[in-house]
Formats: structure tokens, C-alpha cells, sequence
């Protein structure tokens, strides 16, 4: 493994280097990523990396009980196996999350730095207007014991 990292330009073993620290960051690695401030489509250069790589990255993570896994039809490449650490998310909390980021996004573009504080009213607004929330969550499912 080694050898192979030698024989590359050193951007080149760094872009690898990056890729393989997204991957156990965010444990997926997807073909195109969107610009959060302006939500333009482009290609993600992570991507690329593990397609020059495959092999590579397959073989380095194999070392560490993790496997690259690609599809095709999805574009996305990710890890597995006993050498990832995972939190799992319930559906409620990455819907909670999703608002939070499209709330920050609207505000940020809207108020710049002197936007306000975000409050439960304004998280169900948008949580009905994008359908992820469609009805009024309970006090157990606030606290996050559901």
C-alpha cells in the first residue's frame, strides 16, 4: 500500500488522504453535492477520487475490518463493516434536522449574521410547508423519548 501512495503526485495522495477521512467523517462519499448557500448542483471531487482509487481505498479500509461498497444507481460510495462507527438517527430526529438546516439556510440568505433565534412555531411552519412534519408532535417526541 505503501508503494502505491509513493508512486502518485503528492496532491494526488492527499486528495486520497481527504477522501478517506470523508468517508469515516460521513461514512458516504456521493457522486454530486449542492452548494448549501446558492444550492447549485455540482460534482463532488471525493467522488472522482474513489473512482481513480477504488482499489486503493478497498484495500485500506479492508485493514481496518471496513469494506468500500459502491452503487451505481444511487452514486454513492460508502463504508462498512465492524470497523465503522454509526449513529442512527431515528426518522423524527433527521426530519428535525433536515428543517433545521433549510431554517438556518432561509435565514443566513435572508438576515445575514443578525438573523434571530429559531423557535418551535417557526420549526412546525416549516415543518408543514415541507411536508417532512404533517402533524403536531407530542412532548415525548420533543424530548426525543419515543
Amino acid at each position: 500500500m505503501l508503494e502505491y501512495m509513493e508512486n502518485i503526485s503528492q496532491s494526488e495522495a492527499e486528495n486520497i488522504r481527504k477522501t478517506i477521512q470523508d468517508l469515516f467523517r460521513q461514512t458516504c462519499i456521493l457522486q454530486v453535492k449542492y452548494d448549501p448557500a446558492t444550492l447549485i448542483r455540482r460534482d463532488n471531487p471525493r467522488y472522482e477520487t474513489c473512482v481513480r482509487h477504488r482499489a486503493f481505498i478497498e484495500q485500506y479500509l479492508s485493514v481496518l475490518g471496513c469494506e468500500l461498497t459502491h452503487d451505481p444507481q444511487e452514486h454513492i460510495f460508502r463504508i462498512t463493516g465492524d470497523g465503522v462507527l454509526t449513529e442512527r438517527m431515528t426518522l423524527l430526529t433527521t426530519k428535525l434536522v433536515i428543517l433545521m438546516k433549510l431554517i438556518y439556510r432561509d435565514k443566513i440568505m435572508g438576515e445575514g449574521l443578525h438573523a434571530t433565534t429559531t423557535s418551535l412555531a417557526e420549526i412546525r411552519r416549516y415543518g408543514k410547508e415541507t411536508n417532512l412534519i404533517t402533524r403536531r408532535l407530542t412532548a415525548q417526541e420533543w424530548q426525543g423519548r419515543h
